[in-house]
């Protein structure tokens, strides 16, 4: 069984999680030396600060680059964004490009507010259109927004948590969507930077989920089944 962080911030210059190239090569290697077996870049899009021609240029910038060190160690390496929430997003011309690449699966952000109506209505409308919408860590919204995370999953979307729910308070709440649904379909170490003690909140969760650890990676192996993967 691979073990598959859905959700990092890997590629050098393309967002604020890695600053240049041996950094991400550090990261690389991070991730594959504590034992995870795929890595999909998730580098923030921003619909009001970005094009997805310019997310697409320096996305293949930050490949070229790490092709140029031919990094040895590092895991399997697929490419998607994270795609923060807009009205009318699914209307958004070539959105399809932020899917991870192979697939009809995007990762989408809310905004760090209470979510209602608008954030709904975006979500079922990506889902009427097709889009696999795997919500980026749904812990952050959990406090204030809960009911709304439930009704987007009712709809049919899918969830992602990150690895640091389960290490401070709010870890009942996480806890809960892994045991009691089935909507939790990644995990994610959210990675910044190439702290080793920030990963080891990744590593760890296997020990804290026990067997849904195991049923949460064969979902992610499923979303990732017609995925394209990077040759470095």
């Amino acid at each position: 069984m691979a073990v598959i962080d859905l959700h990092s911030h890997i590629l050098a210059r393309v967002d604020h999680g890695s600053e240049s190239t041996e950094m991400s090569v550090s990261q690389l290697a991070l991730m594959k030396e504590m034992g995870t077996d795929i890595a999909v870049a998730t580098s923030h899009f921003y619909p009001n600060a970005h094009t997805i021609e310019d997310f697409e240029r320096r996305v293949s910038g930050a490949i070229e680059r790490l092709r140029s060190v031919s990094p040895a160690n590092m895991p399997k390496l697929c490419l998607g964004a994270e795609v923060l929430y807009c009205k009318n997003m699914a209307n958004m011309a070539g959105i399809e490009r932020l899917c991870i690449k192979g697939t009809r699966v995007m990762l989408v952000e809310m905004p760090l507010e209470p979510l209602g109506s608008r954030h709904v209505e975006a979500v079922e409308e990506l889902i009427s259109a097709g889009f696999t919408v795997v919500l980026a860590h749904i812990d952050r919204y959990l406090k204030h927004s809960e009911s709304v995370i439930d009704e987007m999953l009712e709809l049919g979307a899918y969830a992602q948590i990150n690895a640091e729910a389960f290490a401070h308070f709010g870890k009942r709440r996480a806890m809960h969507y892994v045991k009691e649904t089935d909507r939790v379909v990644a995990l994610g170490s959210d990675l910044h930077g190439n702290n080793p003690k920030s990963y080891k909140k990744f590593v760890d969760l296997r020990g804290i989920l026990g067997d849904s650890f195991d049923k949460i990676m064969n979902r992610s192996a499923s979303l990732l089944e017609s995925a394209e993967y990077v040759e470095i």
